[in-house]
């Protein structure tokens, strides 16, 4: 059986399909949605792609010209397929690559990630609020309430790639958990319950704040204590800022 014309149409555009349906959708069906449409139009790309190099294998070949465009003189401009095995292998190759690729083409419709780079236009304050990438208010702080328990603390920093959290009861900020503070924590309980230890009862409930409006010179003694710089104002939380906050601003200063 001949290579289907269809199959290799369904190759080459479902990626462009996903990523399309992303785009327009991205804003109502959010960062996940826009996440699975381009992995399926992958996905959908990858299978074919396996069905070719499947059918190149018993000895099937492709080579048809789609459409014609232009002729000049004797010249004929054409769009088609020519498909051998090494054209398949390429397939496969290219759409296990685009799959690891997709999720920073998802990621343009993350408006944090969008912040947290730089690509948004925001007006300088000139103090270290110009810094927060991500800010509590819009969302972008991860965060644990006292009455939760280590358990769902540690899981929350696994899944974010981060070593602590600010404690926030009633969008008050009441302390800050981090990696010691659980290790502490677990370390003393008997009989394995260490993770279902409050966080409350773990926490640092002393947490060395900034306000927005200090310099940037304030962070030199936060970094020295090798802490994370909670930022303030008056009492609202607007954020944290990182070393790697400080260093992406000086970058996108320079």
């Amino acid at each position: 059986m001949a290579i289907s014309q269809n199959l290799l149409l369904t190759v080459a555009l479902a990626p462009l399909a996903g990523a399309l349906i992303a785009g327009l959708a991205g804003k109502t069906v959010g960062q996940r949605g826009a996440h699975f449409f381009t992995i399926l139009g992958v996905f959908i790309a990858f299978v074919g792609s396996c069905i070719v190099l499947s059918q190149v294998a018993g000895g099937e070949r492709f080579n048809q010209t789609l459409y014609q465009w232009a002729v000049v003189g004797k010249t004929v401009m054409e769009v088609g397929f020519m498909v051998d095995g090494l054209t398949a292998k390429i397939m496969v190759v290219v759409t296990i690559v685009s799959h690891t690729g997709a999720k920073y083409l998802t990621q343009m419709f993350n408006d944090l990630w969008v912040s947290a780079h730089g690509f948004e236009d925001r007006q300088a304050r000139g103090d270290i609020s110009d810094l927060i990438a991500k800010r509590y208010s819009d969302g972008g702080v991860i965060t644990i309430g006292p009455d939760d328990t280590l358990l769902t603390a540690y899981n929350r920093m696994r899944s974010a790639d981060i070593s602590q959290l600010p404690v926030v009861d009633h969008s008050k900020l009441v302390g800050i958990l981090d990696e010691s503070d659980v290790l502490s924590a677990v370390a003393k309980a008997h009989d394995g319950e260490g993770f279902a230890t409050k966080v409350g009862g773990a926490m640092t409930r002393n947490v060395k704040t900034l306000e927005s409006h200090q310099p940037m010179s304030a962070l030199t003694a936060v970094f020295e204590r090798d802490e994370v710089a909670v930022v303030m104002d008056g009492d609202e939380l607007l954020g944290l800022i990182t070393r790697v906050d400080l260093i992406n601003h000086l970058r996108r200063t320079a």
